[in-house]
């Protein structure tokens, strides 16, 4: 049998290799879910949500694989009781306004109010169809299917069976300090501590109330952080404390930050400040919200983004007008699908699967575009760290007609380390 080209090696199907054998992972030993609970109260609102998870010398802990549990009720003190309230599109990325990690009391994760929009980005474009209508539901992520809350459809059907006035109810999902998103454990006599502060009620909450009038709130009835431990092998553990006398461990993970800018009413076209200065981003995905959603309405979701007409969004690096990202659309002359493909090339991940954006719901509350800086999106390998001020000028068809805050995300390269003594190296000029 002849070769195809010279250099071409010789092989066989492994469906023929009939002796082949699996091998026996031998590493974990057993793993079990933790309950953690908060270190203060959960009843009040002003409290912050704070756990302090720590291994002992032979658990190592597993981020990726833990989560939150929450069962709470909506109490109403409106005395109308036809002010029907529910909980909003994506609840679990609605609950919490920041989410802050320190891992040996080095911060990780840095304090930002705007981790609802970083939640809900990554879960609207990082996880599948399938994944959306199944076990994500345990985090009421049903979208709305359109933006005013006194038309009923499915998924605000299905919220309020599940969800009203003094009726407690229970959710489950994974918090999202990106560094949970990467897969390595963290070794023994590692503490960590993780500290959720609240959104607003009338940020996830909806209901046909005029905000002056909105008098529901959230009452947390029990938070339990399960946290996945595992026991490992002895001889594992010993190899890895003789690695620490000569080496670090090493956890590169993906970073995603959201920066926002203000839209003035009757601007046709706005250039940002700098968004992001210093590194570049991968790059970047953005959207349109009313300033009135961003800062919490009932009557609508805070995730609903739309075009607002925008024609022509660009994005330059230092004021260079030559190495730029530009997307030139018309949504009213159905010219927007440069802008819906721009979300599949900068997005690794799924681009073999159905993430749930098709060119019908895209219009309709999902208006997201992607500019894309980076040559290849390979996951397994760092890129070349740039450097420079990206400002976006979004021009519009027609002056807005009220004023809009651009949601921003950026996604950059981090990695952290463990070294002697459990000392944690967050600066890439100290590894």
């Amino acid at each position: 049998m002849d070769q195809f080209c010279k250099g071409s090696d010789l092989v066989y199907n492994s469906c023929l290799d009939l002796t082949q054998i699996p091998p026996t992972d031998i590493g974990i030993l057993s793993s079990e879910d933790y309950p953690i609970y908060p270190s203060y109260s959960v009843k009040s609102n002003d409290n912050p949500i704070e756990f302090v998870l720590s291994s002992s010398s032979f658990h190592y802990i597993d981020l990726k694989n833990s989560f939150l549990y929450i069962r709470a009720k909506i109490v109403n003190d409106s005395a109308d009781p036809k002010n029907e309230i529910t909980v909003c599109e994506a609840f679990f990325a609605s609950l919490f306004s920041s989410c802050e990690l320190e891992i040996n009391n080095v911060p990780i994760t840095t304090n930002s109010n705007l981790y609802s929009y970083k939640y809900f980005l990554e879960t609207l474009l990082n996880y599948s169809e399938g994944a959306k209508s199944s076990y994500l539901l345990s985090e009421f992520w049903d979208l709305d299917e359109v933006k005013d809350q006194k038309k009923t459809t499915n998924a605000l059907f299905d919220k309020r069976l599940l969800a009203t006035t003094d009726k407690s109810f229970e959710i489950i999902g994974r918090i999202s300090p990106s560094v949970t998103n990467q897969s390595k454990f963290l070794p023994p006599n590692t503490s960590v501590k993780v500290t959720l502060r609240r959104s607003l009620p009338q940020f996830s909450l909806c209901g046909d109330v005029e905000n002056l009038n909105f008098k529901a709130r959230i009452e947390f009835e029990e938070v339990i952080y399960y946290v996945k431990k595992h026991a490992i092998h002895p001889k594992i553990i010993q190899n890895h404390q003789q690695l620490l006398k000569t080496k670090r461990f090493s956890y590169p993970y993906f970073h995603n930050e959201v920066n926002t800018f203000q839209i003035a009413t009757g601007s046709l076209t706005i250039v940002s400040d700098a968004l992001f200065a210093g590194t570049l981003p991968n790059f970047l995905v953005f959207g349109l919200v009313p300033a009135k959603q961003f800062a919490g309405d009932p009557k609508s979701s805070p995730f609903w983004f739309s075009s607002h007409k925008l024609k022509n969004a660009t994005l330059t690096c230092d004021g260079d007008n030559i190495s730029f990202k530009q997307i030139e659309l018309d949504e009213n002359n159905n010219n927007y699908l440069r802008a819906y493909t721009s979300l599949i090339s900068v997005l690794p991940y799924n681009n073999d699967l159905s993430y749930g954006l098709n060119k019908r719901n895209y219009t309709k509350g999902r208006f997201l575009i992607a500019l894309d800086l980076s040559a290849t999106h390979e996951t397994d390998r760092f890129r070349p760290v740039k450097h420079g001020m990206l400002k976006l000028e979004l021009k519009f068809k027609e002056n807005t007609t009220e004023s809009l805050i651009c949601i921003c995300l950026g996604q950059f390269e981090r990695i952290f380390q463990i070294g002697k003594d459990n000392t944690v190296y967050t600066d890439p000029s100290q590894m």
